[in-house]
């Protein structure tokens, strides 16, 4: 099952130590019944297994934020258009994050500082999509880099039910909906999936703004009509 096992520290509730004897103990089956076990998961890869580890609703609910993160990072570079690769090259900078993950991985297992590492490579690929320089290649390499480390932090990542194929478009006197447009509509319909609904609603305002109007229809797909 595994070459390697760590015996963890001490686990508190709400800063407190957890005992049976003070009635303040908490399952992990009971845990699971509420919790998703990938966001459960990752709140025991933010704590190095030496140090002393809380847990609460609070503590919790960052994980559940940090794995949405991960989640949406991963769903929106599978979602690079091959396009992209006319305009932008090939940037390879993975593997400066793949040795500093290694490095934290070589220190005593630090997951903390590993999982920062996968962090601040998720802010650096957004920043590239938000200005849209990013290539179907170097969004290609960054995966590659993450199956490879997703192999010793072990997440299983959901897919979006979203598919860009399943979006209907229709629009008056031919003309054509600008690929901005649709863009948002993608997005949104992510969101949707994702029950993000403010960022689903703050999307159809974006649209609107833009002179179009979205209707949601089933098994996700999407309407897109000129105001």
């Amino acid at each position: 099952m595994a070459n390697y096992w760590t015996l963890w520290k001490m686990v508190n509730i709400n800063g407190e130590k957890m005992s049976k004897s003070k009635g303040n103990h908490t399952l992990i089956k009971d845990v699971l019944k509420v919790c998703d076990p990938m966001v459960m998961r990752l709140w025991v890869l933010s704590s190095h297994y030496r140090s002393i580890i809380d847990y609460s609703p609070v503590a919790l609910k960052q994980a559940e934020v940090n794995l949405q993160k991960i989640t949406d990072w991963i769903n929106n570079l599978k979602n690079i258009s091959p396009e992209n690769s006319a305009d932008n090259p090939e940037v390879d900078f993975s593997h400066i994050y793949r040795e500093r993950f290694e490095q934290a991985m070589n220190d005593d297992l630090n997951t903390p500082l590993a999982l920062s590492v996968v962090y601040e490579l998720i802010t650096e690929t957004n920043k590239l999509i938000a200005e849209k320089k990013l290539s179907s290649a170097t969004a290609k390499n960054i995966l590659d880099f993450w199956e490879r480390i997703n192999k010793v932090l072990g997440l299983k990542i959901k897919k979006y039910k979203f598919k860009e194929d399943k979006l209907v478009v229709a629009v008056r006197d031919s003309e054509k909906v600008p690929e901005e447009v649709i863009k948002l509509t993608r997005e949104r319909g992510i969101a949707r999936n994702n029950k993000d609904f403010k960022k689903s609603d703050e999307l159809r305002e974006e649209i609107e703004k833009a002179g179009y109007i979205v209707k949601d229809l089933k098994d996700n797909e999407y309407k897109i009509t000129k105001k």
